[in-house]
C-alpha cells in the first residue's frame, strides 16, 4: 500500500509537471508569434527570440519528461526513473539559463531597439520599394504604429526628416506621416493633420512591451524551476 501511495504521488507530480510544461510552451509560442513580424524591423530583438525559443524548448522537454515519469511509475522501471531524474535536472538548468539570459540581455535589447528603430525609420522605410528587406521593414513599421497607436520613433515629427518624406510626390508632399499613423484609417487626408494622427513615438512604447515580455519569461521560468 505504501508503494501505491508513492506511485500515486509520483503520478500527481507528473500531472503538475505536464501543466507547467504546457504553460511554458504556450507562453514561448505566444511571445514568439506576437513579435514575429517585428523581427525584420529590428534584427536587434533576435535575443528576444532566443529567450522565446528556450522557453518553447523547455516546455517540450518538460512534457516529454512528464510522459517518461508516468511510464516509470506505471512500470516501476528503474531505468526510466533514472532518465526522468536526469531530465528534471536538465530542465531546471535550462529554465535557469533562460531566466539568466533574459535578464542579462534585457537592457541591451532595449537600447539596441531604440537605436535601430530611428535608423530604419529615417533610412529604410519605403512603401513603394520592391526590395525584400525594405518591404518587410516597412510592413513592420506600419504594423507597429497601428498596433501600439504610436507614430515615429520619438514622435511623429521623425517622419519629416526621413527618406519616406523625401520620396513623396508633389501631390502628397503635405503628408506629415504615413497612413499607418492615422487614428481613423478611413480618412484619406488624416496623415496631413497632426490632430488626426498618433503623435507619441513608438520607441518607448515598444521597448516597454519587450521589457514586459522578457520579464515574464524570466520570472515564469524561475517560478517553474523553483516548483520542480
Amino acid at each position: 500500500e505504501g508503494k501505491k501511495r508513492i506511485e500515486m504521488l509520483f503520478f500527481i507530480a507528473n500531472i503538475i509537471f505536464w501543466g507547467s510544461g504546457g504553460a511554458l510552451l504556450g507562453l514561448g509560442i505566444w511571445l514568439y508569434i506576437s513579435q514575429y513580424f517585428f523581427l525584420y524591423l529590428m534584427p536587434a530583438i533576435s535575443n528576444y527570440f532566443t529567450a522565446a525559443h528556450l522557453a518553447i524548448t523547455a516546455g517540450i522537454i518538460i512534457i516529454i519528461t512528464g510522459i517518461l515519469g508516468c511510464l516509470a511509475s506505471v512500470r516501476s522501471s528503474k531505468a526510466l526513473t533514472i532518465v526522468f531524474i536526469s531530465l528534471v535536472f536538465l530542465i531546471i538548468s535550462l529554465e535557469i539559463t533562460t531566466s539568466v539570459i533574459t535578464l542579462v540581455y534585457k537592457d541591451r535589447i532595449r537600447q539596441t531597439v531604440q537605436q535601430n528603430m530611428e535608423v530604419e525609420l529615417k533610412q529604410t522605410y519605403n512603401p513603394i520599394s520592391t526590395e525584400k528587406r525594405t518591404k518587410k521593414i516597412t510592413k513592420g513599421f506600419d504594423l507597429m504604429q497601428k498596433t501600439y497607436d504610436c507614430c515615429g520613433a520619438d514622435n511623429y515629427t521623425d517622419w519629416e526628416n526621413s527618406k519616406w518624406h523625401s520620396l513623396l510626390g508633389i501631390n502628397v508632399a503635405h503628408a506629415i506621416a504615413p497612413m499607418s499613423c492615422c487614428k481613423n484609417e478611413y480618412d484619406l487626408q488624416c496623415n496631413t493633420k497632426a490632430n488626426s494622427i498618433y503623435i507619441i513615438g513608438c520607441k518607448d512604447i515598444y521597448s516597454e512591451v519587450i521589457d514586459r515580455h522578457l520579464l515574464l519569461i524570466a520570472f515564469f521560468s524561475m517560478g517553474i524551476a523553483a516548483v520542480q
